[in-house]
């Protein structure tokens, strides 16, 4: 660097006042000059000295930092190294003193041994990489890293004899495990043949190979687990019967004390039936219909529920129909139940607005749908299911209920709920049913609850 800086400097030296007066100058006398002269060789080799001193501390100290990095990892593969040697002495220690067969642990301590034997492969091939680029780059101090390799050594070859004696004992493990279980095999043949109630409990536990062929002994025992079977049954059943006889009497001991403390409490079954029959006199739900047609309701507004037109009786003449019934929405106040009679709507969402006999303080609602033994199929598919009231006052609906209908109860089934407000006018929304892809039908309609004081008839 310093020659070539000189070099440069030529030309701008040869401009100056002292140059001026030379007409020529021979460049290669100059530079040989340059060159022989002993104070510009001892800059060169100065320059160079220092230079090269700078390059040897560099290389030195990233020698230093790498042969710190490696006894790092060193340290740390030793103390991972110790660590799973000491796991291992233990796991062997204890699977020999319970003297328990260690196959699979065996192979995974073999499996340890390959991996530490892949550590110290690694090891060996780096620290022989540093020291080959030692030597390359001539590193002068190397009494330092001379001990570090030494130490190095040391240790691998520690692992190396540790790693040589786990295999020995590994190997010996191996064998103890073959005498181990051939030590337990001798002693429970032992134990079994000096011990005669052992051998008889098993024989009455389980059975020979030659048993379970054995027709004749199958059907033995097959008889004998019948006949203990058929005991225990009839012994349960004795005792749930003197249990059921004990119940009955109790009761009928509580029933005739209490009837003779309070005869006017009795009952009788022609009652009961009575009472039943009275009931479904009664529309079925002994209570008053406001919704019925023929007791003055009547439907104002189906919304835009569409009718579904189904198959129903056809009234012809030769041939001709002149007339067929059809079912329409007021088909939910009439009484008639039959299986058809019902109002049918497309879909699953509809609604009808009814006007009452009465203005009413509506209690409650019914709704009706014939029963599953009614049904061709047996389905109840088509019966409503989610469906809301709602009474009518001027231009509001007011909310007053929301219910399901339960196609596994009864087919009339009531709704109560609470309500002081008198309406004559009722909207049923229905928002499902149960399943039917194509219609909902609804085969009657109740409205229940108090009549206003004014319109009471005596």
């Amino acid at each position: 660097e310093t020659a070539r800086l000189t070099f440069l400097t030529i030309p701008d030296l040869l401009q100056t006042e002292q140059f001026k007066s030379h007409t020529t100058v021979d460049y290669d006398i100059l530079i040989a000059r340059l060159l022989d002269d002993h104070r510009f060789s001892a800059l060169l080799e100065g320059r160079s000295k220092s230079e090269n001193s700078g390059l040897d501390l560099d290389l030195e100290r990233w020698v230093i930092k790498e042969i710190d990095a490696v006894k790092n990892v060193v340290k740390k593969n030793d103390l991972k190294i110790s660590t799973e040697m000491q796991l291992l002495q233990q796991s062997l220690d204890i699977k020999l003193t319970q003297g328990i067969s260690g196959k699979v642990k065996i192979s995974e301590f073999e499996m340890k041994v390959l991996d530490l034997e892949t550590v110290i492969k690694t090891l060996q091939t780096k620290l022989n990489s540093l020291s080959e680029l030692n030597k390359y780059n001539g590193v002068r101090d190397t009494n330092l890293q001379l001990s570090h390799w030494d130490t190095l050594n040391a240790k691998q070859v520690e692992i190396e004899d540790f790693l040589h004696n786990l295999k020995n004992e590994l190997k010996a493990c191996k064998l103890l495990e073959g005498n181990i279980n051939e030590r337990i095999n001798l002693q429970i043949l032992e134990t079994y043949s000096n011990n005669s109630t052992i051998l008889n409990s098993l024989h009455k536990e389980f059975v020979s190979r030659k048993d379970l062929t054995d027709k004749k002994v199958i059907e033995r025992d097959v008889n004998r687990m019948k006949r203990n079977l058929e005991g225990k049954v009839r012994m349960e059943l004795t005792k749930v019967k003197s249990e059921i006889e004990n119940v009955m009497t109790k009761n009928k001991e509580e029933l005739l004390l209490a009837y003779a403390k309070e005869p006017s409490c009795g009952f009788s079954v022609e009652e009961i039936v009575k009472e039943a029959l009275e009931k479904y006199d009664a529309d079925k739900t002994g209570l008053f219909d406001f919704a019925l047609e023929s007791a003055g309701g009547s439907i104002i507004s189906t919304r835009c529920t569409e009718n579904y037109e189904i198959s129903s009786a056809v009234l012809s003449v030769w041939g001709l129909p002149i007339w067929w019934e059809s079912k329409s929405p007021r088909a939910i106040l009439q009484p008639d139940t039959s299986p058809g009679q019902c109002w049918a709507f497309k879909g699953s969402h509809g609604s009808v607005v009814v006007k009452l006999s009465a203005n009413v303080m509506v209690k409650a609602v019914s709704i009706e749908h014939i029963s599953h033994f009614s049904s061709p199929d047996g389905q109840l598919a088509s019966a409503p299911k989610n469906m809301s009231l709602g009474g009518i006052d001027g231009d509001k609906v007011i909310p007053l209920l929301n219910f399901t209908y339960d196609k596994t109860g009864d087919p009339v089934q009531t709704f109560w709920f609470n309500s002081h407000q008198l309406f004559d006018t009722v909207e049923l929304n229905i928002m499902s049913n149960h399943g039917h892809p194509d219609y909902t039908c609804i085969y009657r309609f109740r409205v229940h609850g108090d009549i206003a004081r004014e319109e009471r008839i005596h």
